[in-house]
């Protein structure tokens, strides 16, 4: 019989005796996505450019850094001419919107260097650890995770997620034709099937939401029977799938399960951003420290063909790219441990629901003593 309350209790106590996982917690998280802001400075000399503005009946009197009128005049000869029209405007935010999705991929595809292999290690150490008690020095466990395995999990991925990113753009086409419509039409009975359409639009998301956390929970099979099988991808996806709809009950009941535990989880990470404040003041030095490589590289690349005060934004927001990771590295820790434990509860239900489906071997007959 499949116990829920089992699989989560046993999934805590790996994690949490098994010390190697930690450090993999932590790959998972810095590979799974980062967040970013930026901004930029400078020094100030006269340059020309004033301005007077009255504060409470007081004068101020502001004079623009030295770099303002450099700025300046490049946006009006590059930035400017590319908004100078509405088909000028149409094309630039078309050629913006493609580079920020490019800029996307290639950075998806590096942080995947270390995601799949964390991802396939962590299953596969979970798993032999489970069987036989073995536990890994890092090395060793890299190397479960750096091979074939750790290939076909991203195309798994690949084949799940491309289909997906084709429908959820194609709604997003959509609601901006939409918004267009609603924009230029004049008359209530237009404004009123667009309406329509809009609250249509969002129960196909929500339809679409719901049908996709059913397909994450097929990938949870799929995923093992490709690193811990060693099954190749249209056998993972076959097997995964006979697995999947045999034991869909049990796997429906201990997804919603997590989803609970999820939620759980968030609103404990809400509170941790609060309890971990002297974590990360203690952090912002050496956050600094790190930051100030990739921040100097960035601008001393940048500085070879871009004005003034470029390389001080670029090298800017890198750095400061770096030090907001470096410095909520306690966070992330805590969101990629959970990732690993959910990892761990999903290959504890693989392995039992496998058992469960396997037939007991077949009694051999007694042999007759020969006479």
């Amino acid at each position: 019989m499949f116990n829920i309350g089992s699989v989560l209790k046993r999934a805590w106590q790996i994690l949490w005796s098994y010390k190697l996982l930690w450090l993999f917690a932590l790959l998972l998280a810095l590979s799974g996505g980062a967040s970013s802001s930026g901004g930029g400075g400078g020094g100030g000399s006269s340059s020309g450019y004033s301005a007077n503005f009255e504060d409470g009946g007081v004068i101020h009197n502001f004079t623009p850094p030295a770099w303002y009128p450099e700025v300046e005049d490049w946006i009006e000869h590059n930035i400017a001419p590319l908004f100078a029209t509405e088909q000028k405007a149409f094309e630039t935010m078309a050629w913006l919107i493609g580079g920020i999705i490019l800029f996307s991929i290639v950075i998806g595809l590096l942080l995947a260097l270390v995601r799949y292999p964390s991802e396939t290690a962590v299953m596969r150490l979970v798993d032999e650890h489970e069987q036989s008690g073995a536990k890994y020095r890092f090395k060793e466990a890299w190397k479960l995770g750096w091979n074939r395995r750790a290939w076909r999990l991203f195309l798994i991925d690949l084949l799940i997620g491309t289909p997906a990113f084709a429908i959820v753009m194609t709604l997003v086409g959509l609601i901006v034709w939409m918004a267009f419509r609603l924009a230029d039409s004049v008359t209530a009975s237009l404004n009123t099937g667009l309406i329509i359409g809009m609250i249509i639009f969002v129960l196909l998301i929500i339809a679409f939401s719901i049908f996709m956390w059913f397909v994450s929970l097929l990938r949870q099979y799929v995923a093992r029977y490709n690193t811990l099988e060693n099954a190749g991808v249209w056998e993972s996806f076959r097997r995964g799938w006979t697995l999947y709809k045999t034991n869909f009950k049990n796997t429906f009941l201990m997804g919603l399960v997590m989803v609970g535990v999820g939620i759980g989880v968030g609103v404990a990470m809400m509170i941790a951003v609060f309890l971990l404040i002297p974590a990360y003041l203690l952090l912002v030095v050496p956050g600094a420290i790190v930051a100030a490589v990739p921040g100097g590289i960035a601008y001393g690349i940048t500085s070879l063909f871009a004005p003034e005060v470029w390389p001080w934004i670029i090298g800017g927001f890198i750095a400061l790219m770096t030090f907001f990771m470096v410095v909520f590295l306690p966070l992330s820790f805590l969101g990629g441990a959970f990732t690993v434990y959910s990892s761990n509860v999903w290959t504890l239900t693989f392995r039992k629901l496998q058992g469960i489906n396997t037939p007991p071997p077949l009694a051999q007959p007694p042999v007759m003593p020969e006479s």
